[in-house]
């Protein structure tokens, strides 16, 4: 970094950062509908949109059996960083759900029907095209398989849990060592997101969310620190930070699975299900980070490849979420 050039690496990360953390800090939350069969034969609609940049709802259009939704018969209020509204409707059986807007965002829609035999089901809509039937007659018929889906897309689409690793591979450059603090990682996201969904631990989201954006801070500043010959415990044991740290990132997991649901006949096999699909979605990124650094060692200049560039990028990402998310309280 002691000439322009090193700059020129360092400028284009912050921005790139930058604009991907715009792009999707918010919209990476997904749409939640749940759908509720009553004993009086209507439906209870629970519409949950988030909030762009934590002022306006996202502009869904949820249409049932090819109807807008009257919003004006709804009760909607705040909630964090979502808009909520509900109402009951009535509606024939089967009929259909469609989404508009979800093509022109980078959210989806997660659909949870509690049908009148007790059983909950979770759907997801990624496009406007798609388009779900529901028969409250019939059973759910839908295995628990499609949660390692819903864990895989979760991770790639959670920008802070993605931040974090990349972070955790710029501090640790010993192969061995990465394997060590992934692995703990891994474990003690494992731990978190199992017992706070499972109801044993119960902390609330906001706090949680900030301080996670302050791991990723933290990670980012002991790379330069690393750099400039001051080394310490998070360069000598990397997995026991890794494991600290990914406590709080479970308790991150556990609130996008909260507002999917378990299904109450396999809760425990759906929370296995979607957490192999964390791990799964956190393979593929690292596996892609690796290959790219493969690629960048045989193409660009030794002073493109200085960590300290993308630390500082990553840091000051996390940092702006950091405050966003402090506000927010």
């Amino acid at each position: 970094m002691k000439n322009g050039r090193g700059m020129k690496p360092l400028l284009i990360l912050i921005l790139w950062f930058a604009s991907y953390s715009h792009a999707l800090g918010d919209e990476m939350r997904p749409a939640a509908l749940r759908l509720h069969a009553l004993e009086n034969g209507a439906t209870a609609v629970t519409w949950q949109l988030p909030l762009a940049n934590n002022e306006r709802r996202l502009p869904l259009r949820l249409a049932l059996n090819g109807s807008l939704l009257d919003e004006s018969k709804a009760t909607g209020y705040r909630q964090g960083t979502y808009w909520i509204s509900r109402q009951q409707v009535d509606l024939p059986t089967p009929f259909s759900v469609q989404v508009g807007g979800l093509t022109d965002t980078n959210t989806e829609l997660l659909i949870s029907l509690d049908y009148p035999s007790g059983e909950r089901a979770t759907h997801r809509l990624q496009s406007d095209s798609e388009m779900l039937d529901v028969d409250w007659r019939a059973g759910s018929g839908v295995g628990i398989w499609a949660y390692i889906g819903l864990g895989v897309e979760h991770i790639l689409i959670g920008a802070d849990h993605l931040l974090f690793v990349a972070a955790l591979m710029l501090l640790v450059t010993q192969m061995r060592m990465l394997v060590w603090a992934i692995t703990s990682f891994t474990l003690a996201h494992s731990l978190t997101l199992g017992a706070a969904s499972m109801g044993w631990l119960q902390l609330p989201i906001a706090p949680v969310e900030a301080v996670i954006a302050l791991s990723i801070v933290f990670v980012a500043r002991e790379v330069v620190m690393r750099e400039r010959g001051q080394t310490d415990i998070s360069s000598r044991q990397p997995w026991l930070v890794a494991f600290c740290f990914g406590l709080l990132h479970g308790l991150g997991f556990a609130s996008v699975l909260a507002d999917i649901g378990l299904p109450e006949d396999a809760r425990v096999a759906a929370l296995l299900l979607f957490n192999v699909g964390v791990e799964v979605g956190q393979l593929l990124f690292v596996g892609v980070l690796l290959g790219v650094w493969y690629m960048a060692r045989k193409v660009l200049p030794a002073d493109w490849l200085n960590p300290v560039a993308p630390s500082y990028a990553i840091g000051a990402v996390a940092a702006f979420w950091m405050i966003e998310r402090t506000i927010w309280f």
